[in-house]
């Protein structure tokens, strides 16, 4: 099984260990990390991810409808304040709420290799 991932060309490759702030992408799928401006690694892939989760789902882009301007969402990710998109997937299956819980956590953030892992698994049950 083979896992390809793309971001349609707004991005940068980094090395696992190299470390940068600066902005890439669009605000709705844009981590805590990118919007305080901090240095980041691979982290903001994983907060993305779980935002292409929720879009994969729900067909709808993650805080439109649920903020009532940008600014209110620019604040809400700098806070790692994901409760308007998580109220919005409890119906979905179990398994992709808390994935997109992983993904979402401001401090110890699920990798891309735990990721990856917990998804293979799936696939083999």
């Amino acid at each position: 099984i083979s896992l390809k991932l793309t971001d349609f060309g707004l991005s940068t490759f980094i090395s696992p260990t190299e470390k940068v702030n600066d902005s890439y992408g669009s605000l709705a799928y844009s981590s805590p990390e990118i919007i305080n401006c901090e240095m980041y690694s691979h982290e903001p892939d994983v907060w993305s991810f779980g935002m292409n989760i929720f879009f994969i789902l729900l067909g709808l882009d993650p805080y439109k409808n649920t903020v009532e301007n940008i600014e209110e969402a620019r604040r809400l990710i700098s806070l790692a304040d994901v409760t308007p998109i998580i109220s919005r997937v409890q119906k979905c299956e179990t398994f992709y709420v808390n994935i997109m819980k992983e993904c979402f956590k401001k401090e110890g953030r699920i990798s891309i290799e735990q990721l990856y892992s917990i998804f293979i698994d799936k696939v083999q049950q």
